[in-house]
C-alpha cells in the first residue's frame, strides 16, 4: 500500500468515526432525556434493574465515544503533517508489529474459549441461564473463530 492510497482510507475512516460519533451523541441525548432516566437520578430509588441498566448503557457509550474520539484525534494530527502521515503509515504497516499483534491475539483467543468452556462447566452446578448464556458465547466464539480461519487461509 502506498502513503496515498493511506490516506485515502485514514479520511474514509475519519468520516465513518465521525457519523458514529454523531450517532452516539444523539443516542446519549435521547437516553438522558428520558423520564426513567432523569427520575432514577434524582430519586435514588431502590428499582436496581432499570437504574442499573440505564447506567451501563450511558457509560458503555460514553467510554466507546471517548475511544472512538481518541481515534479522530489520532487520524486528524496524521492527517495534519506530511511527517506525521509518514509516521503513522510505516507505524501501521511494521511487519514486526503486525507478528506480535497476530501471536497476543490468538494467544487471548485461546484463553478465552479456556476459560468460557471452564465456565460453562462450572455453571452447571448453579444457574441454567448463566449455562446458556456461557454456552451460547462459546459457541458464537467457535463459530467466527472457525469462519474466520476458512475466510483468511482462502484469501492467503
Amino acid at each position: 500500500m502506498n502513503i496515498n492510497k493511506f490516506r485515502k482510507n485514514l479520511i474514509i475512516k475519519l468520516i465513518l468515526l465521525t457519523v458514529i460519533s454523531a450517532g452516539i451523541i444523539i443516542f446519549l441525548v435521547i437516553q438522558i432525556a428520558t423520564p426513567s432516566f432523569t427520575e432514577a437520578i434524582n430519586s435514588h430509588s431502590s428499582e436496581l434493574p432499570e437504574d442499573f441498566m440505564s447506567g451501563v448503557r450511558v457509560g458503555g457509550v460514553s467510554g466507546g465515544g471517548s475511544v472512538l474520539l481518541v481515534h479522530i484525534f489520532k487520524i486528524i494530527m496524521a492527517l495534519s503533517s506530511k511527517s506525521r502521515l509518514q509516521r503513522q503509515f510505516i507505524c501501521e504497516n511494521d511487519e514486526r508489529k503486525r507478528h506480535i499483534e497476530y501471536k497476543f491475539s490468538k494467544f487471548t483467543l485461546e484463553c478465552m474459549m479456556l476459560l468460557l468452556s471452564v465456565g460453562v462447566m462450572i455453571s452447571t452446578f448453579f444457574n441454567i441461564i448463566v449455562f446458556w448464556t456461557l454456552y451460547i458465547t462459546l459457541a458464537t466464539l467457535g463459530l467466527i473463530m472457525i469462519g474466520s480461519n476458512i475466510y483468511f487461509n482462502k484469501k492467503y
